[in-house]
């Protein structure tokens, strides 16, 4: 298949052909963001298999909700879903997860009744607790993660210690997983 049929086709009618159960549609989609997606989790996890898994796994979910899908940027919920799978796979690499679990749970239904609402309240929790951060710890995280930068990058660039910037973003996350931690609670 050429790239100029891959792209020629939109994604919105990709999704309402897969719906159906087009296998061809779903493949086209697969083949159309594979290798970003890999990238993208690649970034963060430099673990062949494990990209690798988590990308399949995005894949997996999009074809289990190919009947009740209903998304307005197919790449950048291809992404999010990636990002999201990468930070379970990371916190459940070190041992933690106990904190993924009850994550993964409402994120992995943004399509369920409630979904849009969760996500809603969840992008306002995390707006407010940005809100809340030093200047320069929010600086910090919004380059590690937003920009996916290595602590050695943004080191570079803001022109402070390596280290500096690891214990921002140490800080930083441990404050979030207790904020995101709290609104969990909320919803289980």
């Amino acid at each position: 298949m050429s790239d100029n049929t891959k792209n020629s086709i939109s994604d919105q009618n990709l999704l309402v052909r897969m719906s159906k159960g087009d296998e061809k549609a779903f493949y086209l989609l697969y083949k159309k963001y594979w290798d970003s997606l890999y990238n993208a989790a690649f970034k963060r996890l430099k673990d062949h298999d494990m990209c690798e898994n988590a990308v399949q796994n995005v894949f997996v979910d999009l074809w289990n909700r190919k009947e009740t899908l209903s998304v307005g940027n197919v790449s950048a919920y291809l992404h999010s879903a990636v990002k999201y799978q990468v930070f379970g796979l990371i916190v459940k690499k070190k041992g933690e997860v106990y904190f993924t679990e009850p994550f993964e749970s409402i994120v992995k239904s943004p399509f369920s009744a409630d979904g849009e609402l969760i996500e809603r309240e969840l992008q306002h929790v995390l707006e407010k607790w940005l809100e809340s951060l030093p200047e320069k710890r929010r600086k910090i995280f919004l380059m590690y993660y937003d920009k996916e930068l290595s602590s050695r990058e943004i080191s570079e660039r803001l022109s402070i210690a390596q280290k500096t910037v690891q214990n921002q973003v140490r800080t930083a996350t441990k404050s979030l997983r207790l904020r995101l931690t709290q609104f969990m609670s909320l919803f289980l």
